[in-house]
Parts: structure tokens; sequence; C-alpha cells
């Protein structure tokens, strides 16, 4: 459950959206937004997969501009359940690659990635969250819905731990090129 492997994990990007991030904390979102590039960017050097939700983007916009490159090419799921797995598609691409293991990031903390998370465990996946790479409206909405999560059984965790796990060797093919983008 907390060790991570190649062979099993995947990303899931949660609604890391234009008009959501307008409404963010302009710090946090950053932070939040930099550590889920890093992320996305090194499961693609891993090639693991990635998968991208949008929440109602007629609405919510597009994903922002500054992740849409590392996103690519991986699965978009456009939905309006704040769940992503209410969309078959999203669940189905995790049983089709042998998914056990998935790292989240994305916005909303207590909204989207909160039911998302407990939908996962309920269908039995293993659930980590980069806290680091996840974000509400306020910091109230982001601690209750960590610790919603954790209690839970999410595994509450970094983006530079779950890389460094999912590399587990620094004589690995992919290890300075993911080394050069945490600088």
């Amino acid at each position: 459950m907390y060790k991570l492997s190649r062979k099993n994990t995947a990303l899931v990007v949660i609604d890391m959206q234009e008009k959501l991030a307008d409404v963010m904390d302009e710090d946090m979102f950053d932070t939040a937004l930099r550590n889920t590039a890093i992320l996305a960017e090194s499961f693609r050097i891993m090639g693991l997969p990635v998968i991208e939700t949008r929440q109602y983007p007629k609405g919510l916009g597009n994903t922002v501009e500054e992740l849409r490159d590392s996103l690519e090419p991986g699965l978009i799921i456009e939905k309006t359940a704040f769940s992503a797995c209410a969309d078959q598609r999203f669940v189905g691409f995790l049983k089709e690659n042998a998914v056990e293991n998935v790292i989240l990031t994305g916005m909303e903390a207590h909204i989207c990635v909160l039911q998302t998370a407990l939908d996962l465990i309920e269908a039995g996946f293993n659930v980590h969250i980069a806290a680091d790479a996840v974000i509400s409206r306020n910091d109230f909405n982001w601690e209750t819905g960590l610790d919603m999560m954790q209690n839970a059984g999410v595994v509450v965790s970094v983006a530079e731990t779950i890389i460094y796990q999912l590399i587990g060797d620094s004589s690995a093919k992919e290890f300075k090129e993911i080394q050069r983008l945490m600088k």
C-alpha cells in the first residue's frame, strides 16, 4: 500500500482548469501547479500512465496552459460528476493498465479530489495524494480534505517522495533528466 512501483502506478490530475485557478490563492496555486507539472513530466519520462480530468469544461475552461504539454498524450476525461470514478472510461483505463496505485493531484482537495479518492479506495485501489500538488480555495478546506482522505486510508505524501520511490535508484536511466525538473 505504501510502496510504489512503476509496474502498477498511474497519475491522475484532477480539474486543474483555468477558471478554477482564478479563484485559488496565488501562492498555493503556484506551488500545486509546479509540483503537478513535475509529477506529470516525470511520469511522461518514465512512460507511466497519466489521466487528466476536466470538470464541466464549458463553464470552467480548459486545463491551465502551463500543464498541457506535460499531460500529453494521456487520457482526458471530461466530467460533470465530482468523482472521476463516475466515468466508466476512467476506471476501465486503470483496470486495463493493471493499475493498483493511483497518485492524485489537482483541485479541489475537499471536493473532486476527495470524492475520487474515496471511490478509488472503495473500488480496491491504493491511493496516494501529493499534498503539495493539491489545492483548495482556502487552507481550512485543503486541510480538511487531506484529513478526511488520510482517515479513509489514503497515503498522504509529497511529489518528490512519490517520484523518488518510482525512480528507485540513482542509476536509473531517467534519474538525471527527472532530477533536473526539481531544481
